[in-house]
């Protein structure tokens, strides 16, 4: 057998195969950073969505049509307190964006007094929150804040 006794041939190592395995490990890696990226981009959108709507409700709370304001157009927005005790199945019907609940919390800054208006918050949220005065009798005024707590149903 001249082929196994022949002592000129050169013989190649295996070099290419090796070399196709790291090259396929990097696409697998690079796919899998950009469905992670895809990813936490999606999640973002979802999240300045639920801002969006949540800014959307607060606005409409505390603009001068809001059942929660005094309607002395003298004064400037003032949430009233016995506005907040007796409006509560009201907000509902006045702001309620489609697909989302919502809580309102208002409180004062000397936390003496404390309103949750809504159901309780459930899964991803985002609250939103602002600055209000709060009317408790004619002549007691008092900084407050108001928060919005919104997300999806």
């Amino acid at each position: 057998m001249k082929i196994i006794e022949d002592k000129r041939g050169v013989t190649e190592e295996f070099t290419s195969l090796p070399a196709i395995m790291v090259v396929m490990i990097g696409f697998a890696l690079f796919f899998a950073m950009i469905t992670s990226v895809y990813h936490v981009h999606n999640e973002r959108m979802k999240n300045m969505e639920l801002y969006d709507v949540a800014h959307y409700v607060i606005m409409k709370l505390t603009n001068r049509n809001s059942p929660l304001v005094s309607q002395d157009k003298n004064t400037p927005l003032i949430i009233d307190k016995r506005s907040i005790k007796s409006n509560n199945i009201n907000l509902k019907e006045f702001c309620s964006p489609v697909g989302y609940d919502y809580q309102v919390k208002i409180y004062d800054l000397k936390e003496e007094f404390s309103e949750n208006i809504g159901n309780e918050p459930e899964g991803d949220r985002v609250a939103v929150s602002r600055k209000i005065a709060i009317k408790f009798d004619e002549g007691d005024i008092r900084c407050g804040e108001i928060v919005v707590i919104v997300w999806r149903v």
